[in-house]
Formats: C-alpha cells, structure tokens, sequence
C-alpha cells in the first residue's frame, strides 16, 4: 500500500512538473514583444503591413488618450476592430477592381460610420477604367440606392453617380440589371450610371420599415470587361494593404473629428461654425438622404426633446449612437425610430431621449408617446435621417428636467 501510494504522489509530482513546463511553454509562445523597426526595411508586403500596425498603435494611444470612461474606452476599441476588419475585407480580400465583390459594411456587431438598425451597406471596389453589370432582386426592400463615389484632387471622396428604386427599372419578380459604364449602353432601356474616370467604389443601399420581419435584397456584381475571372486576385498584396491602412485612418480621423465639430452644439441641432478639414471625405453621404443630429449630454434626472415638423417622404428615422459612430446596442435596448412607429399629432412629432421611460402621468399629460433609451448612457449622438426630403424644416433639441416635462 504504501509503495502504491508512493507511486501515485509520484505520478502526480510527474504530472504538475509537466503541466507547469507546457504552460510556461504556451505563454513564452503567446506572449509577442516588439520585433526590431529593421524587419519589414526589404519587403514591400512587411512594409505595407508595418504601415497598419503603426496606424493600430496611433489609433489606440488616441482613444486611450480622449477616453471618458470605461465604456467609452471599451466601445472605442469596439469600433477599432469593427473598422480594421472591414477595412481588410473591402480593401484587400475584396479590394480587385477587375474581380469586384461585394462587401457587407454593418451587422449587429460590426458598426463604425454612422450606421442604422434599418439599413444595410454593401460596397465593392471599381474602376472607372472598366464597365460593371449588377444583376439583382430587390426583396422586401422599401428604399434601394446605388451611389457611385470618386475623388478629388486631395484625394477626399466626391459622390459621382446615384440611381434609387424610384428609378430603377423591375420587372415582375423584383429583378433588375444595372450598368456601370463610360460610354451609355446601346440598349435605351437598361438601367445605367454613368462612370468617371475617378470612381473608386460603388455604394448599394438598402432601408427597411421593419428589418428584421423584410428579406434583403440579393446582388450580384462583375466587370464586363475581364476576359478570366478566374485564378488570384490582380491586386497586390502591399497595395490592399495600404488602401485598408488609408480607410482605417480617414474613418478614425473623420470620426474624431465629428465628435470635436458637434461637442461644440451639445445638446443643439444647430450646425458647428465651423468645419473641421479632417471631418471631410471620408463619410459616404447619399444624394438621398438629408442629416441632422448632435452630440448629447443627459444626466439622470433629465431628458433631451427632439422635435420639428414630420417630414413628407416615404422614409425617415432616428437613432441613438456613442461618439465612435455605433448605434448603442439596438438588440436590446428602444435607441432607434422610424416613421411607421413614430406617433405624429398634427403633423409634428416630439421625441424623448432619456434613460428611462417616462411615467404613464408624464406620457398622458405631454401626449408623449416616442421615447429613445440611453442605455443607462450620459454621453452620445442622436441622428436623424430624411429620405428624399426636399423642405427646409430642421428638427430642434432642448434639454429639460424630466419633472418639467
């Protein structure tokens, strides 16, 4: 008994020692110190890859330096990582012009930019050198725009070309075909954007009234002029790269900036006096759609009061994001409205922003009905977007105390 007991203690003093030495193992294994500067010097792929990470470290050491709390300093490294991994997948894994592909911008969890519980965003890197087809069906979609974007001499982005479902042609299952091309197509009756020589991107947009409940719409994309659209891709390797590091710093500098621009209207629609350079460019604006929002600041005991004339169009919304440009978390909380659920009396609507539903006396005593929830959030951006909005009436925001309500 005792030798048998000997030999157990043995074995498990085997075992410890050997547990001990494969995890000492796997962290001298998984723990990364910074190679010398000299590794990427005689490659161009090392290079252009250097390029990003340096762009990773700036962007982290910003956000560490203008966090305003923990969940400030969490979102923002949320939006990083959203941004960095739609940067690679537009830029470098679908980022060949002579083999497009469409990448899908948002989900629930991947979101920077400004984007909205109803919407979906797909993009694909073109050309204006070459001529594109884009076959589809619409689905259950309300509102589909195709917007074509180019560049300006400082290399910010210029919309080039926008076609909507107002004007597209379907036939009776939804189908259509769309050509993007120099010259215009011999045949009148398709649907056609013309393109310059300095399009870089084709933007497809789609709206819902009720998304989750709709089928989205289906692409398809290809360059008409590619004799094989088979084999590797013909972009580079460093240049994919590169042009991912480029969208990834333009959309971290321009969402700064809109944070600096509207911190100076807190709790105002109205416009900043002036426009930061850095906020220029990088945001994808539709011909379609007019914007209006704020950066907000609401304590417990208040609330923020949106208000205006409802507009007359087909579709218009508000949401509720953090100052990195993500809709606070739409799965879970009320953050976003559109007009087939927000109650208007007499053409006006009142919308109320506050981290809890007012009382049922407040609601019957106001006739307030629209609420947006915080989250338990002091902090955010509150956006409203117009659809085809051709009046000049802009919605207002004041703050108030919830018991004046």
């Amino acid at each position: 008994m005792k030798i048998l007991k000997r030999s157990l203690l043995i074995a498990l003093l085997l075992i410890g020692i050997a547990g001990a030495y494969l995890m000492g193992w796997m962290r001298s294994h998984t723990t990364i110190s910074a190679p010398p500067a000299t590794w990427s010097e005689n490659d161009d792929i090392a290079k252009a890859w250097h390029e990003l990470s340096v762009s990773m470290e700036a962007a982290g050491a910003e956000l560490m330096a203008t966090a305003r709390d923990e969940h400030d300093k969490k979102e923002g490294f949320q939006a990083l990582s959203s941004l960095l991994s739609a940067s690679l997948e537009m830029k470098l894994t679908n980022g060949d012009p002579l083999r497009p592909a469409f990448s899908d911008w948002m989900s629930a969890h991947r979101k920077f930019l400004g984007d909205s519980p109803d919407a979906v965003y797909l993009t694909a890197e073109i050309s204006g050198d070459h001529d594109y087809e884009i076959i589809g069906n619409k689905a259950d979609v309300h509102y589909l725009g195709i917007m074509l974007y180019g560049r300006l001499p400082n290399g910010w982005n210029r919309p080039a070309g926008n076609i909507s479902s107002h004007d597209i042609s379907f036939d009776e299952q939804g189908n259509f075909r769309l050509i993007l091309s120099r010259n215009k197509p011999s045949d009148s009756e398709v649907n056609w954007l013309k393109l310059s020589r300095d399009v870089h991107m084709v933007m497809v947009r789609q709206y819902f009234h009720d998304r989750p409940n709709s089928q989205e719409a289906s692409f398809q994309i290809r360059n008409l002029n590619a004799l094989d659209a088979r084999g590797d891709s013909f972009l580079k390797t460093a240049d994919g790269l590169r042009a991912a590091t480029k969208f990834f710093n333009e959309a971290f500098r321009g969402t700064l900036a809109l944070d600096r621009m509207q911190s100076k209207t807190l709790n105002s629609i109205d416009l900043p006096d002036s426009v930061d350079p850095d906020f220029v460019g990088i945001f994808y604006p539709t011909d379609d759609n007019a914007y209006f929002g704020t950066n907000f600041l609401i304590q417990e005991d208040e609330a923020l009061v949106l208000e205006g004339v409802a507009p007359n169009v087909e579709y218009w919304s508000v949401a509720l994001m953090n100052r990195w440009m993500r809709t606070f978390d739409y799965e879970t909380y009320q953050v976003d409205l559109n007009n087939s659920r927000i109650k208007v009396d007499d053409g006006r609507f009142k919308i109320i922003v506050a981290h809890q539903k007012p009382s049922a006396e407040i609601r019957n005593e106001t006739g307030v009905e629209n609420w947006l929830e915080t989250g338990g959030l002091k902090h955010g951006l509150v956006t409203f977007r117009y659809q085809l909005y051709e009046g000049d009436e802009i919605p207002t925001a004041r703050l108030v105390k919830l018991k004046d309500l």
